[in-house]
């Protein structure tokens, strides 16, 4: 954990394992989605113990649990995947049970802009990966989350009404207007007030110099 290695050795050794599992198993899988060690498969209800079996057998060491679907739904990651009469699938932002529903606290010392893209990242998760809900029912939840964490209701309404389309091509501008000069990076401890006014003050005397806020 934490050494920046460990995705790519993780993502090699399980597709090392899926390969052997699959073949083992000798029944077609007609969905099988992976997001690191993650899985998320459409199976027969009778051949769910058999293709766990062949999972475990891969390696002592590695060893898999099973989540069948409730009335539908089944978590996967940020989600709940829906399967509704009509067959088709829908899904809503998903938050387990056991999460305390915290992230970065708008009181916390650090830097606005971070803080600003915690609670918009968040908002942009809760509309992109709710295909199911109404629109008023997602900005309920994005403002209860962003309530509990001491967000200010005008901030929220302000992250609430920017639209994925916009936040889109604010990325794509800032991306476009970059040179091709080398940059250079430094961190400075974050004082409130202090260190974004000598960020300010650096961003437009030596404009290659990329400035980041430690706490």
């Amino acid at each position: 954990m934490g050494n920046p290695l460990s995705p790519i050795v993780a993502d090699m050794v399980l597709k090392d394992l899926l390969d052997e599992a699959i073949k083992a198993v000798n029944i077609p899988i007609p969905i099988l989605k992976k997001y690191v060690d993650d899985l998320f498969l459409a199976l027969p209800p009778n051949e769910i113990d058999t293709v766990k079996a062949a999972f475990n057998d891969v390696n002592q060491y590695l060893q898999f649990t099973t989540e069948v679907k409730e009335n539908n739904r089944l978590p996967f990651l940020d989600m709940l995947v829906v399967r509704n009469e009509d067959q088709t699938v829908k899904t809503e932002w998903h938050i387990k049970p056991i999460a305390s529903g915290r992230f970065l606290n708008y009181h916390s010392c650090h830097p606005m802009h971070q803080k600003m893209n915690v609670a918009s990242n968040f908002a942009h998760r809760a509309k992109n990966l709710s295909t199911n809900w109404e629109k008023c029912t997602i900005n309920t939840v994005i403002h209860h989350h962003l309530t509990q964490n001491d967000y200010p209701k005008t901030l929220i309404n302000r992250i609430i009404n920017r639209t994925c389309k916009t936040l889109n091509s604010n990325t794509a501008m800032e991306v476009s207007s970059q040179t091709d000069e080398t940059k250079i990076y430094c961190s400075l401890t974050n004082v409130d007030g202090l260190t974004q006014r000598i960020t300010k003050t650096l961003r437009q005397e030596y404009p290659q110099v990329k400035i980041t806020a430690k706490t």
